[in-house]
């Protein structure tokens, strides 16, 4: 009978000797698990894409005033500064058609709508947003410079006959 009350007094003592190590050092052993990259990491990340991307244009005429949105959402887990850039690209030449700047809060969204004149670099034109932040990359500790783009194409549209 003795040794039972012997163990159970034991048993709390340690018990409360953890409970207090765990109290004292938790905070400094989950610093050095994440230290080491032991403990899930928040993912961050940024998504750009089209509205309705069903919607985009595919031909223009020569100067032709197109009018297209796309959202950034901000996932990277802090405020974030992002620079956009819209440009025409085609046979090796680019044109910037637009450009901006905001600064999202985490989780936010941001739609951003954009009217641009298609400049006739040639036949086929690609119309591209050009993101550029600085994020923090998966396994790293302090932002780099990222960079993405989602891009669409038209065609010119023969201004006398009405062909592609």
């Amino acid at each position: 009978m003795l040794s039972r009350q012997i163990f159970s007094i034991v048993l709390c003592c340690l018990m409360a000797l953890g409970f207090v190590a765990y109290a004292t050092y938790s905070s400094a052993v989950a610093q050095q698990l994440t230290n080491w990259k032991v403990l899930p990491q928040p993912e961050r990340l940024t998504e750009l894409s089209f509205l309705d991307y069903n919607q985009l244009p595919d031909r223009f005429r020569d100067g032709d005033i197109q009018t297209f949105s796309f959202r950034i959402h901000n996932l990277e887990q802090r405020s974030t500064t992002y620079h956009f850039t819209v440009m025409a690209i085609a046979a090796e030449q680019e044109q910037v058609l637009s450009s901006g700047s905001l600064t999202l809060p985490n989780k936010a969204t941001h739609d951003i709508t954009q009217t641009v004149i298609v400049p006739a670099l040639n036949r086929r034109v690609q119309v591209e947003v050009r993101l550029h932040y600085d994020g923090i990359g998966r396994g790293q500790n302090s932002p780099t410079s990222q960079t993405q783009a989602i891009r669409y194409w038209l065609d010119k549209i023969d201004g006398k006959k009405g062909n592609v």
